[in-house]
């Protein structure tokens, strides 16, 4: 009779290599302990910056009712009412494209003084500050009213009274007439109170008709609720929310104007 095997073998023996293995691991990657430290905190503060110091952007958005002066399609037939839905369909269209032309918002840029942008210079952010602007740019001459390029001022605020344009070192007072090779032009000082303001640079920046236009039209969007609805939606997106609650208004009384002359 046989005598029966007997396994001496410790199964224990190859455990102690894969604990060492992992150890191992964890102990290599703990001596980058530092750096994954250093880059969350570097996350956390780039993350803190730019929610502190990114401009805030605003998504304006009004409803507008456009009016059917036909017969509504009550008690139609399913053939008359799909053909006058449309019908409704190309109107909408064509009442998108009045909203979107240049015409229409050229007189919103000219009822709004839109060629003249006003920005506060902060320390690190410049932002647009339309409505609260202490000062408004008056021109009086171009020397040239072909340009396109836009043109900047550069104003620093010395007191109630006067300020000084670009580099010069001389002030100016506000309301005094000023010429450049540019042509003629003057600041006067707006309602708003100039103590207590953020700071005392600001960039005024005006551009031509075309420009002014294309900025409100790249920042417009016009779509209808629904396809069976007649209401569209009117949405700017801005920095300055009152600039883009002051657009959308404008451009819904300059629509109703022009279907009151139609």
């Amino acid at each position: 009779m046989n005598p029966e095997k007997v396994n001496t073998a410790d199964p224990s023996r190859s455990k102690p290599r894969f604990e060492v293995s992992i150890k191992q691991h964890m102990l290599s990657y703990l001596s980058y302990y530092p750096v994954f430290l250093l880059s969350l905190g570097i996350a956390f503060v780039a993350s803190f910056l730019y929610l502190r110091y990114a401009a805030p952007k605003y998504n304006v958005s009004a409803s507008l009712l456009i009016k059917d002066d036909k017969a509504t399609s009550g008690g139609l037939s399913k053939e008359f009412a799909d053909l006058m839905l449309f019908d409704n369909n190309n109107n909408l269209d064509n009442e998108i494209e009045i909203l979107q032309s240049r015409t229409l918002i050229q007189r919103v840029v000219t009822s709004l003084d839109l060629q003249t942008i006003y920005w506060a210079m902060g320390k690190i952010r410049t932002s647009n500050i339309y409505g609260e602007n202490p000062m408004r740019l008056e021109i009086v001459k171009w020397q040239d009213s072909n340009r396109v390029d836009p043109v900047t001022f550069k104003v620093t605020i010395l007191n109630d009274q006067q300020f000084r344009l670009n580099e010069n070192k001389a002030p100016l007072s506000f309301g005094q007439y000023f010429e450049t090779s540019l042509g003629e032009f003057r600041f006067v000082k707006n309602e708003v109170p100039f103590r207590n303001r953020a700071t005392d640079k600001f960039s005024i920046v005006h551009v031509s008709m075309d420009n002014a236009i294309d900025q409100v039209k790249s920042e417009l969007k016009i779509r209808p609720v629904n396809t069976r609805s007649r209401v569209l939606v009117l949405s700017h997106l801005t920095e300055n929310s009152k600039l883009g609650m002051d657009i959308i208004n404008q451009l819904m009384i300059e629509y109703n104007k022009a279907t009151i002359r139609s």
